[in-house]
């Protein structure tokens, strides 16, 4: 039985659908913390579920440092800090064993996160480097992700590749005035402005998607990767080639392509990462069935099989619910152990 407690001013079209197959919907914009958590109480939750939003802007954390449900689990990709919190859903990519200590016990699944494609989305076409004759690498992100590391590394291997460009999209690239000071920045790395294409917002998720039709190979940002961009990418047929660092957040895009069976695009190195790069452009037909096949292994992976993750979860759920009951504590009433 699921109860939704929904802190929002503005309510969309997705509002509406959750709203329609949650059995209880809670307005709580504008409740006090203490409100919240006794409502939270009065429902009688066994297990209340931080959905990922961590300490973004709005966000209504100090809700579980009240504890208002026997077990609390969040979503969010890297450690609340919060000794309130149970459970963090992880996978074994992103948290090995052997990774650094979390604060919330780690409950493991295949994969920590699912990706829904869009249903509509533009069909997957020949690589453009067909009929250009030059690759063209790309990346979507946000801009804050792009650091001097990652310059770097994506100029040494535009400069390994003769007549490669790069294509940088994201809404901040609707200013002429932006696109002109990364050009420059890109200058400064031996990398002339016309092998530089820029593109800004697109005003909906198809003619976003429309966009990778443009581009060959897709580079992922370190230490913080792409999310949805990346999945983005290989969903429209494009590899990723990704750098795989020392904590989860710098993990996120291996263990997407770890789903799909794509390992050889995973570095450990920044020279791995140029290498893997490289290696990718002098194998055309082998890249040609990379972009073929993408779509088809995403649909046979857990990555956006929905159903088949929601079941191990809740498998999941179950499990940490019967040893919470074990460990009985006289401060709730438990119910249907």
């Amino acid at each position: 039985e699921t109860f939704c407690y929904a802190d929002i001013q503005i309510p969309d079209n997705e509002t509406c659908y959750f709203q329609q197959i949650s059995d209880h919907w809670r307005h709580i914009k504008g409740l006090t913390d203490v409100q919240v958590s006794q409502w939270i109480q009065k429902d009688q939750i066994d297990l209340l579920i931080e959905p990922g939003t961590g300490h973004t802007a709005d966000h209504r954390l100090r809700v579980f440092t009240l504890k208002p449900a026997p077990l609390q689990i969040s979503f969010y990709p890297t450690s609340l800090e919060m000794t309130t919190i149970d459970y963090r859903v992880t996978d074994f990519c992103l948290d090995p064993t052997s990774s650094e200590p979390s604060k919330e016990n780690l409950l493991h699944m295949e994969l920590a996160v699912c990706y829904f494609p869009l249903t509509s989305a533009p069909p997957v076409v020949p690589l453009p480097v067909t009929s250009s004759g030059y690759f063209t690498f790309a990346s979507f992100n946000n801009l804050a992700k792009l650091n001097p590391d990652v310059i770097q590394t994506w100029s040494l291997i535009l400069q390994k590749i003769p007549d490669s460009q790069l294509f940088l999209k994201c809404k901040a690239f609707n200013s002429k005035q932006t696109q002109k000071e990364w050009k420059v920045v890109f200058q400064n790395h031996g990398i002339p402005e016309e092998r530089l294409l820029f593109s800004g917002f697109s005003p909906n998720s198809y003619s976003h998607l429309m966009v990778y039709q443009q581009v060959d190979i897709v580079l992922d940002p370190f230490p913080y990767n792409g999310q949805i961009t990346t999945c983005e990418a290989l969903w429209m047929g494009r590899p990723v080639i990704a750098l795989r660092g020392n904590k989860n957040f710098s993990r996120v895009a291996a263990s997407f392509l770890t789903a799909v069976g794509l390992q050889e695009c995973i570095a450990d190195t920044m020279n791995d990462y140029i290498d893997r790069a490289i290696l990718l452009t002098q194998q055309p037909n082998h890249l040609s069935v990379l972009s073929n096949t993408l779509r088809e292994r995403m649909n046979d992976s857990i990555l956006c099989n929905g159903k088949q993750y929601m079941e191990l979860l809740e498998a999941h759920y179950r499990t940490i619910w019967k040893e919470c009951c074990l460990r009985h504590d006289e401060n709730y009433v438990i119910l249907n152990p």
